[in-house]
């Protein structure tokens, strides 16, 4: 005799689901996050009385939004570009260039970034940095590389050099720890060529080898 009153063993569908839903949550791996700053090698010890000889106002930080991700982007050999699932940003990628660009203008023009000298009482040359980075990627095969056009002037009302510059960086292996650093190296390469152009800007010359440079 069938027993109407037995209860059924099927699990529902939609217990099913939330399991393995469950199940592949728990057996993803965790996101590995990256700093562009910190790949870079110790800075070099400065003097204890080291001080600012310029300022810099860095306006108009602009990066595509195809580039503008929070996951690492690689170009593979057939240009077709691979977002890694895994390997993030720390931070917004235009926070992470700013850092790397403060970090290599002071080491090469010992200019601080505006906001960071608020407040404090010195009567040094102030510049504007208008800054436009039209690549920003990272190649399987032959590392980074990054074009920016950008601007510097003097404030409040000095000439304004224009520029264009292409940097690379190799990859020195195949991880995306490597990717980040040849980043990280093409960034600091950028601020450092800014730098040094901030430094020659009061003779009226420049360093860059695609400028412009109106007299006054």
């Amino acid at each position: 005799m069938i027993n109407l009153h037995k209860k059924s063993r099927l699990t529902p569908l939609w217990a099913l689901s939330l399991l393995s839903l469950l199940w592949g949550c728990a057996s993803s791996p965790p996101p590995r996050y990256y700093n562009l700053l910190s790949t870079l090698p110790a800075p070099a010890t400065q003097e204890a009385d080291a001080r600012p000889l310029a300022v810099i106002d860095i306006v108009n930080l602009h990066l595509p939004s195809a580039l503008d991700q929070d996951r690492l982007l690689i170009t593979q050999a057939d240009q077709t570009i691979t977002r890694l699932p895994q390997d993030r940003w720390a931070g917004p990628l235009e926070d992470e260039v700013r850092q790397v660009l403060q970090r290599g203008l002071w080491e090469s023009a010992q200019a601080i970034e505006n906001r960071t000298a608020a407040g404090l009482n010195i009567n040094i040359p102030r510049y504007r940095i208008s800054l436009n980075i039209e690549q920003f990627v990272a190649h399987a095969q032959t590392g980074a590389q990054i074009r920016a056009n950008w601007s510097l002037r003097a404030l409040p009302e000095g000439p304004t050099l224009l520029c264009q510059t292409n940097l690379n960086a190799p990859l020195k292996g195949n991880t995306p720890k490597d990717t980040v650093l040849a980043l990280s190296e093409a960034t600091y390469a950028l601020a450092q060529t800014i730098g040094q152009n901030v430094r020659a800007y009061p003779t009226g010359s420049s360093l860059c080898t695609q400028a412009q440079m109106p007299k006054k």
